[in-house]
């Protein structure tokens, strides 16, 4: 059986690994397809439906979505285990 602390540290890794994934997706969806002068606002009118700011934009939603399974199911046990049965 697993150790408490082995079972935290892949938590925490877990964590850590979808927020750099998110991080890095939200990067590239900022570099490729979010217009940041007036003349590139054409340019993303094609560029934002490319197949790179749709897996950018798709990795984050998923990312977060992650994470927010995270907190709640986190949040939800916390509740649970303070219940008392009497």
């Amino acid at each position: 059986m697993e150790g408490v602390a082995a079972i935290v540290t892949k938590g925490i890794l877990a964590v850590v690994g979808n927020y750099v994934v998110h991080f890095a997706a939200s990067r590239v969806y900022d570099t490729f397809c979010v217009p940041h002068t007036l003349g590139e606002i054409v340019y993303t009118l094609v560029s934002t439906s490319s197949p790179v700011c749709v897996l950018a934009l798709g990795t984050m939603q998923l990312t977060q979505n992650n994470y927010g399974t995270l907190l709640t199911t986190t949040l939800a046990s916390h509740l649970v285990a303070g219940l008392r049965v009497i």
